[in-house]
């Protein structure tokens, strides 16, 4: 009753029963805690953790260390594996899985590599833990490492495998590796998923790709049945954006499903800065501005380009629109006012 109140997200109903009961045991114990850090409540599910009796087992730590990760508290998931381990209990595949997202979240390679000494020495890697250390090293930027693994793991890969590989290379300017390794994929049958083509779209967006590029988007629901997502959308706008395609970019906005978000208008603004497309960067920019009101990044780009073109009265318009807005970080042009007149 404790897990199907919390799952439900009725902590209340699920804290009265626990409550109630004469004799509350481990598992209702971890019950109440795995539904708080379902929840998101970490702060309470750390104050029930403190004030479970003594007979804490390897799923209380589990649950808090995997909740911690999960709730991107990885600070306070480092701090509880170092207490299991003072408290005597081992880690087992569940536990290290855990740290090494963390270590992959928080480009922590140096733990992450003790975690890797920890699993050699426990446990036997199963697909799962096999596929947290190629994400742990790639996101730590150790492709070598990370492929080293893949390798090993021979005909034991599933998606997530191939996935992580694939995103590993994409992520850190490989992408040539990234788009070969997706054909081998593609060979051996190995179905992708919507996570495979992110990474393969930015990796045609980083290398300049421009037809590869549409041709792998076209694929996605012609080949595969699937349908693009913001992100599908926001790497092709990327994609044209950055090849000088600004009347295609604008059409693939114009016609997606979804309202375009700050990623999708970021990589608008980014490619009217490199081409100088001032016009276009405006309505850009004033799109992220009306998203993230608070930031100065937009204002900044824009005021900038004005600048660099010399039309100081439209600099002049952003630096009040900043001011305005209390936007407070100076755009790197200062000489406003001497310039101007």
């Amino acid at each position: 009753m404790i897990s199907g109140y919390a799952k439900c997200g009725r902590m209340g109903e699920a804290l009265e029963i626990f409550e109630c009961m004469p004799v509350k045991n481990v598992v209702s114990w971890n019950a109440v805690i795995s539904g708080f850090l379902r929840n998101g409540d970490v702060k309470t599910a750390v104050e029930y953790f403190k004030r479970m009796p003594p007979h804490k087992n390897r799923v209380s730590w589990n649950s808090m260390i995997s909740g911690c990760e999960r709730n991107a508290d990885y600070e306070g998931a480092i701090k509880l594996f170092r207490a299991m381990q003072q408290a005597g209990e081992k880690p087992d595949r569940h536990t290290l899985s855990s740290l090494l997202s963390v270590c992959a979240e928080t480009v922590a390679l140096f733990l992450g590599m003790q975690i890797h000494q920890l699993v050699t020495k426990t446990v036997i890697p199963d697909i799962p833990l096999n596929n947290s250390l190629i994400t742990m090293y790639a996101k730590c930027g150790k492709i070598h490492e990370a492929r080293a693994i893949f390798e090993k793991m021979k005909f034991q890969k599933d998606v997530i495998s191939w996935n992580a590989m694939v995103g590993g290379y994409a992520s850190h300017g490989f992408a040539f590796e990234a788009l070969e390794l997706f054909e081998l994929m593609k060979c051996l049958k190995v179905r992708p998923t919507h996570i495979t083509f992110i990474s393969v779209l930015n990796a045609c967006a980083h290398a300049g790709l421009v037809e590869q590029g549409r041709l792998y988007f076209k694929s996605m629901e012609s080949e595969f049945g699937i349908k693009p997502e913001i992100e599908h959308f926001g790497s092709l706008v990327d994609i044209v954006g950055r090849d000088g395609q600004f009347e295609e970019a604008m059409k693939v906005i114009n016609t997606m499903p979804v309202e375009p978000d700050k990623a999708v208008w970021g990589a608008v603004l980014g490619a009217c800065r490199v081409h100088n497309n001032v016009e276009l960067a405006r309505i850009a920019a004033e799109a992220l501005m009306r998203l993230e009101p608070e930031s100065s990044g937009p204002y900044v780009l824009l005021y900038n380009m004005y600048a660099d073109a010399g039309r100081w009265d439209d600099a002049n318009e952003i630096r009040m629109l900043m001011e305005t807005n209390k936007i407070r970080k100076e755009p790197a042009h200062s000489r406003v006012g001497s310039t101007s007149s």
